[in-house]
């Protein structure tokens, strides 16, 4: 049975003025001796102040049943899987999906989009029979084919253009002195790979962006990249294993239309279209070291997925931050910002008491 009345001392930092009605009352009450009563709210407030609410939050830890669990992935997600559970948790077992934007911006993936297409279309007309000229000409309108398609808007074109425009050249001079000692087996071309675990057996795809024969025998899988170029350390350690899948799966036989051969190559040809418009980096190009990273790829592989057919294994978020490169769309449910500071600093605390 009672009513109190309450205003804001202060609104964005800065004093308010009480109202005129306020004003006169505590005025009037004043000429009595009185004054408006204090509320117990105010003892609300300092109990609330004196309570010491800091606490650590630790990350999520789903654990879904096993039943719920996919039995099939992407070599992309193979990389989530080992570098961020969680945004496989969301996407993939809750069927959480990131919203596209309203309207497309100048984003990262995009450019690797536009400039991937443009480089399928122009190979699958390829002619040695034209010259440099004509062939960089075909390119150059494949991309304009591209940036003016499902992403042509007038914001993205000036962001790229002078890029793809410097990675076309490079890539046409490279690909006419790449066919002088290779063939082209396979683009864009997808491949899998089987593997046995106690839940049943597992099965990844990947999606080869170039595979290559040699006129001596034996076979290159290339990775175009448009962004960061892997580290070789990366690959070995098994954090960033789309490659080495790949080569695994080709040694295999598991690309359509690719027979299996000894790889002798892993490169990432990077199109970023900076300096003199792309780069050929080799990660590996012997045979002993490609077929043991093959092996320890596969095992790294039947581990991994042994480790999540086990009931009680969580799909925790970013459990290796180190190794963590970008940011997630599953970051803000993951609740990260809450306890990602607090959380690391006390694992921290902990490893140097021990």
């Amino acid at each position: 049975n009672k009513v109190i009345l309450t205003r804001s001392s202060m609104v964005d930092g800065e004093l308010t003025t009480p109202s005129r009605w306020l004003v006169k009352i505590e005025a009037f009450l004043g000429s009595f001796g009185l004054s408006l009563p204090d509320s117990e709210i105010k003892n609300w407030e300092r109990k609330d102040n004196a309570i010491d609410k800091s606490k650590t939050i630790r990350p999520p830890s789903p654990c879904p049943p096993l039943e719920a669990r996919p039995r099939i992935f992407s070599a992309t997600i193979i990389e989530k899987l080992i570098r961020d559970p969680y945004s496989v948790y969301a996407s993939k077992i809750l069927g959480i999906k990131r919203l596209e934007d309203v309207d497309v911006s100048a984003k990262d993936y995009i450019r690797g989009k536009l400039f991937h297409k443009s480089i399928d279309l122009y190979l699958q007309d390829f002619s040695e029979i034209m010259n440099t000229k004509e062939s960089l000409e075909t390119l150059m309108n494949y991309g304009k084919l591209a940036f003016d398609s499902e992403f042509g808007t007038p914001k993205i074109r000036p962001f790229w253009w002078y890029q793809f425009s410097r990675m076309a050249q490079w890539f046409v001079q490279n690909e006419f002195e790449r066919r002088k000692h290779t063939k082209l087996v396979g683009r864009e071309i997808t491949g899998q790979l089987s593997l046995n675990s106690a839940a049943g057996s597992f099965k990844i795809n990947a999606r080869a962006d170039r595979i290559d024969r040699f006129n001596e025998g034996g076979l290159a899988i290339v990775d175009y990249k448009t962004g960061k170029v892997p580290e070789l350390k990366d690959m070995q350690i098994g954090i960033s294993p789309q490659l080495p899948i790949e080569a695994l799966i080709a040694s295999l036989g598991g690309f359509l239309a690719v027979e299996s051969e000894k790889i002798i190559e892993l490169s990432y040809w990077s199109l970023n279209g900076r300096g003199d418009g792309g780069e050929t980096i080799n990660r590996m190009n012997d045979k002993e070291s490609i077929g043991k990273l093959i092996e320890n790829t596969k095992s790294g592989l039947s581990d991994l997925i042994s480790s999540f057919d086990n009931q009680s294994m969580p799909y925790l978020s970013k459990p290796r931050p180190e190794y963590h490169q970008w940011i997630s769309d599953y970051d803000h449910l993951a609740r990260e910002q809450e306890w990602s500071v607090g959380f690391l600093l006390k694992e921290d605390k902990d490893s140097e008491a021990n």
